[in-house]
């Protein structure tokens, strides 16, 4: 199963939280990656890295603000997906948060 969040505004992030919240509470093993940001940057990183230990991952630069940061921001997503792929048959979830920004912004792409 695929579940995709995505729209303007805020929610995403919280409705990935509340499905890790619902699976941890089920026993499965989740792994949370953060494609844009950064650690100590948002309210619910402390709890998941609290929660998920190395399975919680805040890889990100911060938002893309300026053209000529994309070479560093593109670096940072290509090890949050080294990281994801390697959790892949550890965990019964993987969140990828944030990541239809960095593929609709050109930080990585589709293949």
């Amino acid at each position: 199963m695929i579940l995709v969040y995505t729209g303007d505004g805020k929610g995403k992030t919280t409705a990935c939280v509340g499905q890790t919240i619902r699976a941890l509470g089920q026993n499965m093993a989740v792994a949370f990656g953060q494609f844009m940001k950064r650690g100590g940057q948002a309210g619910e990183q402390a709890m998941l890295a609290r929660l998920l230990g190395d399975r919680f991952l805040a890889g990100g630069l911060g938002f893309l603000r300026n053209d000529a940061d994309r070479p560093a921001h593109r670096q940072a997503a290509l090890q949050v997906l080294a990281w994801a792929q390697a959790q892949l048959a550890e965990v019964d979830m993987l969140v990828l948060d944030e990541c239809l920004y960095a593929l609709g912004s050109g930080i990585v792409e589709r293949q």
